[in-house]
């Protein structure tokens, strides 16, 4: 499960389509719904399969940040964890907005500061 967990995770940060020429695609790796879009570009869909997967993901990194555990990788602060998570979710995933609300309620419901608000780029 953690290494689910982690992929996920990858998928969140790195982006749905994320591949070199020799690599596959994040997205495939995990076994999420998708659909390509007419430009080519992969769409995670916000199927119920992919909604148990991905939320679990992201109860995951709130409760890590919770514990006052790092962020994952090389990013330095939850604050920009959560920015770049948010601008990939907003640039290749259906209603995105149903899993920032996630997040939010969640920190709040542990008393964690409110996120600001982000000037996503999609």
């Amino acid at each position: 499960m953690k290494r689910l967990a982690i992929i996920i995770l990858a998928l969140l940060v790195l982006g749905p389509g994320c591949a070199t020429a020799d690599m596959v695609p994040t997205w495939a790796l995990t076994g999420l719904d998708t659909r390509r879009q007419p430009e080519g570009n992969v769409l995670v869909l916000d199927s119920p399969r992919n909604w148990r997967i991905l939320s679990g993901a992201l109860d995951a990194e709130v409760g890590r940040e919770y514990k006052g555990l790092p962020p994952p990788g090389s990013i330095d602060t939850w604050t920009e964890f959560w920015r770049t998570t948010f601008e990939r979710m907003y640039s290749g995933q259906e209603h995105p907005e149903r899993y920032f609300a996630f997040v939010v309620q969640l920190r709040r419901s542990l008393d964690l500061p409110d996120l600001p608000r982000f000037q996503l780029e999609t």
